[in-house]
């Protein structure tokens, strides 16, 4: 009974998604701290100060049609919900995604991130295809 259960609701999701359109937004907010995991309890230095991280990101992925899908993804941050950083990051995304057969999926993205380094303040930018 249980097999079928799941199976249902994940036929579900399946028509669900596609005439769903989707749209997220996450906001993030770390506050500064200590960190004694790193330094292992060193008595030259007992721990590092962490900075305040924060940031912001938007996710939006297309009505899925019967061929096609895309979705874009844009993000500005310092530092991440799992670590911190002194500089800011922009991260921008976006993918195809092609259905020739039901169970073959192609994808196409491309995404641009540049980053704020350390105390310099020199920015570098990364692009991938």
């Amino acid at each position: 009974m249980e097999i079928k259960k799941v199976v249902l609701q994940d036929l579900i999701s399946k028509t669900n998604l596609r005439i769903a359109r989707k749209f997220e937004t996450e906001v993030f907010f770390r506050t500064n701290g200590r960190d004694n995991l790193i330094t292992r309890g060193s008595e030259l230095a007992p721990y590092i100060k962490l900075p305040q991280n924060y940031g912001i990101e938007f996710k939006y992925v297309g009505q899925k049609n019967k061929f096609w899908q895309w979705d874009l993804f844009a993000q500005r941050a310092k530092g991440s919900e799992r670590s911190s950083a002194l500089g800011w990051k922009n991260k921008y995304y976006s993918s195809v995604k092609v259905f020739p057969l039901p169970n073959l999926t192609l994808r196409l993205s491309y995404s641009m991130k540049s980053k704020q380094t350390g105390l310099t303040g020199s920015k570098k930018l990364f692009r991938h295809l």
